[in-house]
């Protein structure tokens, strides 16, 4: 993929940088994810095309599966020293309609028809407070959606997975409805008792997900800046990928003890109505998901390698699960 073939897919433009927050572009409504042309997460050092780039991926992987995600676009597009920075836009999935409050509280109690968060919330108050809402509107796909994109969360290895990542609509007729999913910044990052390669499993940038003609393009720019022989190989060889550290990871779920995780899996599972999901999830196939030449071969093995332990762990909860089941029920 040459420069103009891969900025011809990026045919949204703005006159000014955007900052983060919902946007008008050409009397349609966005949401834009990122600020002033640079991703900034604690816990991360992406820049903009590598969040997006995952963003995408997520999206293909989700759609593989029928479940709704939200679909990257990009805008105000800039290519510097083989990096490419440019604000994220998604589109507006709010639709005009209210969305149900999160609201703070000292401790742990159930505000009807809304979430209630508070310091130290586990895992499965916030699940317990999802079925309650969702009775309260009268709508069980409230906690069946939230059912999904916790596992799919989970099977990512999303360390922020919280019903603050998670909207709930409510429009004018009284009608509520759960956001696609969004919000895929703590994956990769997960359990780490200090920051380094070594910890992480894996050591890459953003030019190593990049399409070939930027990593050509900084080559180029270090050769002249900094006077010095250098080359692609110089690039690629740093980037590597630690299966024995990653695939070992412990599984992460927001504020829960490790005794409490396998439970919170199975009553997931045993809730969950649309059992096929399951199946579909636990069989995906990334190479088939991930044709696009954006996705390249690093991406795709850090991802395949990244989903190994938490794809381990939804299989035997969900193996577990079934044996429990009289025979009648199984088959």
């Amino acid at each position: 993929m040459n420069k103009e073939e891969f900025f011809a897919r990026f045919d949204k433009e703005t006159q000014e940088i955007l900052k983060q927050g919902f946007c008008t572009i050409n009397g349609k409504s966005y949401y834009c994810m990122t600020n002033n042309g640079s991703y900034n997460h604690a816990f991360t050092n992406y820049d903009s095309y590598t969040y997006y780039v995952f963003l995408k991926a997520f999206n293909e992987i989700a759609k593989s599966i029928g479940t709704d995600m939200i679909h990257p676009e990009f805008v105000n597009a800039r290519c510097k020293s083989g990096f490419i920075k440019g604000d994220i836009i998604v589109e507006d999935f709010s639709n005009g309609e209210e969305k149900i409050k999160v609201i703070d509280i000292e401790a742990n109690d159930y505000i009807e028809g809304n979430f209630a968060f508070y310091e130290d919330i586990t895992f499965e108050d916030q699940m317990n407070q999802m079925k309650k809402v969702s009775e309260y509107y009268s709508n069980p796909q409230i906690y069946q959606m939230f059912l999904k994109h916790f596992l799919f969360h989970l099977y990512l290895g999303d360390v922020d997975f919280n019903f603050e990542n998670i909207e709930i609509f409510k429009s004018k007729n009284g009608d509520t409805r759960v956001s696609p999913m969004f919000d895929f910044g703590g994956v990769y990052y997960m359990n780490v008792d200090e920051i380094g390669d070594g910890s992480w499993g894996y050591n890459f940038n953003q030019v190593h997900l990049a399409p070939n003609f930027l990593k050509y393009e900084l080559v180029d720019y270090i050769i002249k800046e900094q006077n010095e022989v250098f080359s692609l190989e110089d690039i690629e060889k740093d980037f590597y990928i630690k299966p024995s550290v990653m695939t070992k990871r412990k599984i992460h779920i927001m504020n829960t003890q490790d005794k409490d995780k396998k439970k919170l899996i199975i009553r997931a599972i045993n809730d969950l109505e649309d059992k096929s999901f399951l199946d579909k999830l636990l069989n995906i196939d990334i190479d088939e998901c991930l044709e696009d030449e954006l996705f390249t071969d690093n991406l795709k093995s850090l991802i395949k390698v990244g989903i190994t332990p938490y794809r381990k762990a939804i299989k035997t909860c969900y193996e577990e699960y079934l044996k429990k089941l009289p025979n009648r029920v199984r088959k």
